[in-house]
């Protein structure tokens, strides 16, 4: 009797791990290697809310007397860039400038963020609602996004592409911080270790993209010791898709790094969005 119930429980034991199990692993997807043929440059700024709430109610007269926006369209029209602009929190730009955010929307996108480091989401709804109670057009919307600290699971990323998104963009770390980093997006520690290999890739069974970002402006300094070097490194690469980031609180410490960039990119590429490529 005792050594059928010691059976009994090591069975319900053994059940309950396989549960736990089956309810935590990560399903794999299947992942295609995207090739992009011709080299471009995408720019954008996370945690994004200084912006926003300046713009908040009608003192402007234009969004450009915001001085990150001043900044990005002085590059824009200097070098031709564009930019996104990923929002922590709420989007709270007053319906006021409406038209002129759909003005500058060829160049000038926003995106959402998130508000925490949980990879369950659960404000993107609000976000997508107040672009369009504001904006009236999801014009604006980059549907690309880079989602705060990388961390979105499988259903927030589904949830995410029914409100319009078409892929993500990765971190930029994970060849020497994956310990750290834990998690990107749903994808497995395998497939962020190819990522990092090349560009993009194609989850083909949920048609969702994976767009490697290359660096921070911040990270520059430490990994490739300046400027120069930097580029030299990714002449050698050739790589097309080139990810660049900062962050709205910080990055004009670094406006001589993108000036020297941008005008690299400006004398033998392009810019531009990676959900156009």
């Amino acid at each position: 009797m005792r050594c059928l119930k010691f059976i009994l429980l090591n069975t319900i034991a053994a059940l309950v791990i396989y549960l736990i199990y089956c309810g935590t692993a990560k399903k794999e997807y299947n992942m295609q290697v995207v090739n992009i043929e011709n080299r471009y440059l995408h720019f954008s700024l996370d945690d994004v809310n200084s912006c926003t709430q300046k713009l908040r109610n009608t003192d402007c007269k234009t969004i450009f007397e915001d001085s990150t926006l001043r900044v990005l369209k002085e590059w824009h029209k200097k070098y031709g860039i564009v930019a996104s602009l990923y929002v922590m929190g709420d989007f709270t730009i007053n319906s006021h400038y409406a038209k002129e955010l759909i003005e500058n929307s060829q160049w000038l996108k926003w995106g959402y963020h998130g508000t925490t480091a949980s990879s369950r989401k659960e404000d993107m709804n609000i976000f997508y609602k107040q672009v369009m109670d504001s904006v009236g057009n999801d014009i604006i919307i980059d549907k690309c996004p880079r989602i705060h600290y990388f961390h979105a699971n499988h259903s927030s990323c589904m949830r995410l592409k029914e409100l319009g998104c078409i892929g993500f963009l990765t971190c930029d770390d994970w060849s020497f911080n994956a310990e750290k980093r834990g998690s990107n997006y749903y994808l497995t520690k395998e497939q962020s270790t190819t990522l990092e290999a090349h560009d993009r890739m194609l989850d083909t069974e949920n048609n969702i993209y994976f767009i490697k970002t290359d660096f921070r402006l911040e990270h520059i300094k430490e990994r490739f010791g300046n400027v120069a070097n930097l580029i030299k490194y990714y002449n050698s690469k050739r790589e097309n898709e080139l990810i660049v980031f900062s962050h709205e609180w910080n990055f004009r410490n670094h406006l001589q790094e993108c000036d020297s960039i941008f005008s690299w990119i400006h004398a033998g590429g392009h810019f531009n969005f990676p959900m156009h490529n």
